[in-house]
């Protein structure tokens, strides 16, 4: 039976060097996928769902699904919206997954294929705008990480 791990940033943080919350599905000691979260506060409180992994051998048997609904239970728990930058193009298998799950996609014509999930009426687009650009940020800090290593 599959279970998930919630593995918390202050544990993630020696092995990736910046603190994100992962959510592992699990079936028993073995690994199937997981999910990665990273907190930001600024413009709003929300975690940006920077990846989503299935083993390739595992694929095609529901487990994107399943941890896509793990990542909406967190979120909805922590009363957090979530972030997604849909990396996969149209055709590409799990494409549209968040989506059919709840996620909504973000009206603007400058922000494509960018997603949110249990965002809070009072944000304006402005400042998903705004969240999505700070996300950006953080991604080139965390590649300049990565090149030093």
């Amino acid at each position: 039976m599959n279970e998930f791990e919630h593995i918390k940033p202050e544990d993630s943080f020696a092995e990736k060097g910046y603190y994100v919350h992962t959510l592992e599905l699990r079936d028993g000691e073995r690994k199937i996928g997981e999910a990665e979260l990273i907190y930001k506060n600024d413009p709003f409180p929300f975690y940006y769902l920077s990846t989503i992994q299935i083993k390739e051998e595992e694929q095609d048997k529901g487990h994107g699904g399943q941890i896509i609904d793990q990542v909406n239970q967190f979120l909805e728990d922590k009363g957090k919206a979530g972030i997604l930058l849909e990396m996969l193009d149209p055709g590409e298998r799990g494409y549209g997954m968040a989506k059919r799950r709840g996620w909504q996609e973000v009206e603007s014509e400058e922000m494509e294929r960018w997603y949110t999930y249990n965002l809070p009426e009072n944000i304006s687009q402005e400042s998903v705008v705004k969240a999505t650009e700070s996300i950006l940020k953080t991604l080139e800090k965390m590649d300049e990480g990565d090149k030093e290593q």
